[in-house]
Order: structure tokens, then C-alpha cells, then sequence
């Protein structure tokens, strides 16, 4: 049996292709509802422009600072509330480094912590 045979005979070319199709079936299909989440992790101040630019027609992003230096990401979350503001959107902390900014009409939610009302809002 020769070396090409041996290759003929194996099933892991078939596996590849399952595993590509498999993968294709987990992308999310559009959104019904109207409105993209989008998930941004800048790790540098210039970003900020392109991302207040997704927030136009009703965008909900989820800001991830986590990358970003200290002072580049105050810089980041402060141009971000401003562009948010003039979008009328709002700016909401959702976990240590990452924050939620969505239009205010856009998507409405309710958390059920007790202290919800207190520290719904950044500012």
C-alpha cells in the first residue's frame, strides 16, 4: 500500500470539512429586531472616532477597556459619553472595565439587583 492509499484511507479530511460546517451553523443569523450589538476593544485613543461613529442607527456597543492604559481609556470613556450624549444615547457601566452604550429608545432592559436604580448610570 503506498503512501497515497494510506492518505485515501483516513477520515480526518472528512472531520475538517464537519467541523468548518459546524462552525458556519453557529454564526448568528441577522437580527429581527432591528438593532446590532457590537463588541469594540480598543487598545489605542484613535479608535474612539470609529466607535462613535457605530453608534448611529439605533447600535448597541459594548465598550471593553481592559486593552487600553489607564489614561487612555478615561480618554476614551470620556470622548465616548460625549459623542454618546449628542446621540442621545446613555453610557452604562456593566462590569470593572466595560461599559454598555446604547440609544435611549433603542433597547430597554431591567436588572434585577436591588441597588439597580443607584448605579444604573456612570455619571
Amino acid at each position: 500500500m503506498g503512501f497515497a492509499e494510506r492518505i485515501r484511507g483516513n477520515s480526518f479530511y472528512d472531520e475538517e470539512q464537519e467541523r468548518v460546517d459546524r462552525a458556519r451553523a453557529a454564526s448568528p443569523a441577522a437580527n429581527p429586531d432591528g438593532f446590532e450589538v457590537l463588541l469594540v476593544k480598543p487598545s489605542q485613543f484613535e479608535e474612539g472616532t470609529k466607535i462613535a461613529d457605530k453608534l448611529s442607527g439605533g447600535r448597541v456597543v459594548i465598550l471593553n477597556l481592559d486593552d487600553a492604559a489607564k489614561d487612555i481609556a478615561r480618554r476614551l470613556l470620556d470622548f465616548l459619553s460625549g459623542a454618546a450624549y449628542a446621540r442621545h444615547c446613555e453610557v452604562e457601566r456593566v462590569a470593572s472595565n466595560t461599559y454598555l452604550i446604547r440609544n435611549i429608545d433603542s433597547v430597554q432592559y431591567e436588572d434585577g439587583g436591588a441597588d439597580a436604580d443607584d448605579s444604573r448610570y456612570l455619571f
